[in-house]
């Protein structure tokens, strides 16, 4: 069949082959060797515009000013082995990169080609960018950008969000709340106490999956690294100190770890959500305000912590 393609094709006038082919280029599209035929550029480039060819695949012999022409006109399917094909053509060609962070290296080295797969998003992700089994590396910008894409399906969307190394800076510019919550989940939030902040305060499954966050040991130790700065103006019972001090599935470890980076001291608590040796843990870091309420709080719910409390503000 590809010896008489190749009759018909170097042998018939192009204005007859553009009538014969329309509609019918399937063949045409999956003919790696469309491209050294024995026919003129003038020919060639016609019957590619004319019929608005998009080659599944490329003979890698193909030469680069044909290859240019393919891609500076969009004639390429999106799949790894065409893309792999036009690209290892060119300047700033890096397999490596190619294969391990494709979506920012090809946005950052090939900006038309970035385009064209916006542009055809959702057959990029399928067809590319999670077929490609090292490919984990994204540019955290390139992460968000995805994740917020409107064209991508959530079913991607998540397949992304497992797939990637990436750490999203500021939660809040994810703007789905349920991919929040899958990003968190998936350890994809960079651990900083606004991204905490704004997880505690969205639900109540999103703090259930925020807990399930900061129980991971190196999330609480960048944490306790940095300083817990509250709104002064509102209640105390907004502090994201107070509602730290009552998630009772944080583990030990990390509640430790957290809890120290509290500078207020409450005397408002839920006896329900506080067991006793953290309530004695609260008293001991002077996380308990030694006055008459909390005195009062402790001798009624917790077995003499009340006189470790005076004990304390005596200390």
């Amino acid at each position: 069949l590809d010896k008489y393609l190749r009759i018909i094709l170097e042998n018939t006038l192009t204005e007859n082959l553009i009538p014969f082919f329309k509609g019918k280029t399937i063949y045409l599209n999956n003919y790696a060797d469309f491209m050294l035929l024995g026919m003129d550029d003038d020919k060639k480039y016609e019957l590619i515009d004319e019929l608005d060819l998009r080659f599944e695949k490329l003979n890698p012999k193909t030469s680069p000013h044909d290859i240019n022409y393919i891609y500076s006109n969009f004639a390429y399917s999106i799949n790894i082995d065409v893309i792999r094909t036009i690209l290892s053509s060119k300047e700033k060609w890096d397999e490596h990169a190619f294969n391990t962070k494709n979506y920012s290296y090809i946005k950052e080295c090939y900006p038309e080609m970035a385009e064209y797969l916006l542009r055809n998003v959702s057959d990029y992700i399928a067809n590319v960018f999670l077929r490609l089994g090292q490919n984990t590396y994204i540019h955290e910008t390139d992460f968000v950008e995805l994740i917020n894409n409107p064209s991508l399906v959530h079913e991607q969307k998540l397949q992304i969000i497992q797939k990637c190394k990436c750490k999203v800076k500021d939660i809040n510019s994810i703007e789905d709340a349920s991919l929040r919550s899958e990003i968190c989940k998936n350890d994809k939030m960079e651990a900083t106490w606004e991204n905490v902040r704004i997880m505690i305060n969205t639900d109540k499954d999103s703090a259930a999956i925020c807990d399930t966050f900061l129980n991971i040991k190196d999330n609480a130790e960048q944490l306790s690294n940095m300083d817990l700065i509250e709104n002064e103006d509102g209640p105390t019972e907004d502090h994201l100190g107070y509602k730290l001090l009552h998630r009772d599935k944080i583990r030990d470890y990390s509640y430790v770890r957290l809890i120290s980076k509290i500078e207020h001291e409450y005397d408002k608590f839920d006896s329900s959500k506080i067991s006793a040796p953290r309530m004695r843990f609260l008293i001991n870091s002077r996380k308990v305000c030694a006055n008459k309420n909390s005195y009062e709080f402790l001798k009624k719910h917790y077995k003499d912590l009340h006189i470790l409390l005076l004990e304390k503000r005596n200390d």
